[in-house]
C-alpha cells in the first residue's frame, strides 16, 4: 500500500461511498418512469438492431475525419504517458481503461473518456512544466520557452481562422442564421411556421431531425427522436418501424397509416423521398437542398 500513489478509501469512506450510490439510486425511482427507466437501460444496451444501425452505438473508425482526430489524440495522451507519467493508480488506471474500451466499442462513450482523461492532461502538462525547468534552469529561457509555446498555440487558433470563431459566435447569438450553414432544416421550419394550417395532425421525421424540431416546433409532436430506440408499446415498435420505413428497399410505406401520419419532413433525395414523390396519396408542399415537405391527399 505505501508503494501505491493514491490514497486507499477506508471502510468508513467505502460505507459512505456506498450510501451515497443506495441513495441516488433510490432518488431515480421517483421519476415518471420509476424502475422502468433501468429496463430501459438494459433495452437500450441489449437491442442489437440499434447497435446495428445507430452511428453513436458504432465503433470508433478511422474511415472518418472525427475517427481519425479521436485516434490521433490517443495516440499523443499514450506518448506524454509514457514519457511523463511514474505514478502507480490502480483504481484510475482501471477507470481509464474501462472507458476507453468503452469509448472504442461506441461513439457516444467517446466524451466521458476525454472527460476523465482531463484532468491527466493537466498533471501530464504540469510534469512536463517541471522536468523543463530541469533541463532549462534559466528563468529567462524558462519564459521564453513559455512565450513559444502560447504563440504555437496562438498560431494554431488563427489557423482555425476568425471565421470558425464566427460561427461559433453566430450559434448562440442568431442560431436561426447559423443553422442555414448546416444541415439542419432551419428554412424548412420556418416555412412550416408560416404555413402551419396547410399541413396535417401527425408529423414524420427523420431520427437525426428529431431533437432539432423538438427544439424549433416545440407545439408538434415528434415521429422520433434520440429518446426512442428502445420504446416498445404493445405491437409498436417505433424504431424497428423507422427502420422499415427507411432502410428497407422499398420503403415500408404502410408504417405512416399504421400511425396515422398525414404529413412528414423527409430529407431530400432519400429513399423515403423518392417513395413519396411517387405516391399518389401524398404531395410536396415544400422543398428546398435539405429536406422535403409532403402532405397526405384529403
Amino acid at each position: 500500500a505505501e508503494s501505491l500513489d493514491e490514497p486507499i478509501p477506508t471502510w468508513e469512506q467505502v460505507g459512505h461511498l456506498a450510501l451515497v450510490i443506495l441513495v441516488s439510486a433510490s432518488t431515480t425511482l421517483l421519476s415518471p418512469y420509476g424502475w422502468r427507466l433501468y429496463g430501459e437501460i438494459y433495452a437500450s444496451l441489449s437491442d442489437k438492431l440499434m447497435i446495428e444501425v445507430l452511428h453513436e452505438w458504432q465503433p470508433v473508425s478511422l474511415q472518418s475525419q472525427a475517427g481519425f482526430t479521436y485516434a490521433a489524440w490517443l495516440v499523443a495522451l499514450g506518448l506524454a504517458v509514457g514519457l511523463l507519467y511514474r505514478r502507480i493508480e490502480p483504481v484510475r488506471w482501471s477507470l481509464l481503461a474501462f472507458f476507453l474500451v468503452q469509448s472504442l466499442l461506441h461513439w457516444r462513450n467517446v466524451l466521458f473518456f476525454v472527460l476523465l482523461a482531463t484532468p491527466l492532461w493537466a498533471e501530464l502538462l504540469a510534469e512536463a512544466t517541471r522536468r523543463m525547468s530541469f533541463l532549462v534552469p534559466d528563468v529567462q529561457r524558462q519564459k521564453q520557452a513559455l512565450l513559444g509555446l502560447t504563440l504555437v498555440v496562438a498560431l494554431g487558433m488563427v489557423w482555425l481562422g476568425s471565421d470558425h470563431l464566427q460561427r461559433v459566435i453566430q450559434a448562440g447569438l442568431a442560431p436561426e442564421e447559423f443553422f442555414r450553414s448546416t444541415e439542419y432544416p432551419i428554412e424548412a421550419v420556418q416555412w412550416v411556421k408560416k404555413h402551419r394550417e396547410q399541413l396535417g395532425t401527425r408529423l414524420y421525421n427523420d431520427y437525426g431531425l428529431g431533437g432539432f424540431l423538438l427544439w424549433w416546433l416545440p407545439e408538434e409532436k415528434i415521429f422520433i427522436d434520440g429518446r426512442m430506440p428502445a420504446w416498445r408499446i404493445g405491437d409498436r415498435w417505433i424504431f424497428y418501424d423507422y427502420v422499415a420505413l427507411t432502410a428497407w428497399d422499398p420503403p415500408a410505406l404502410g408504417v405512416l397509416a399504421k400511425y396515422g401520419v398525414d404529413w412528414a419532413i423527409v430529407g431530400r433525395n432519400t429513399a423515403l423521398d423518392d417513395a413519396l414523390a411517387q405516391e399518389p396519396d401524398w404531395r410536396e408542399a415544400y422543398g428546398d437542398r435539405k429536406v422535403t415537405v409532403y402532405v397526405r391527399r384529403k
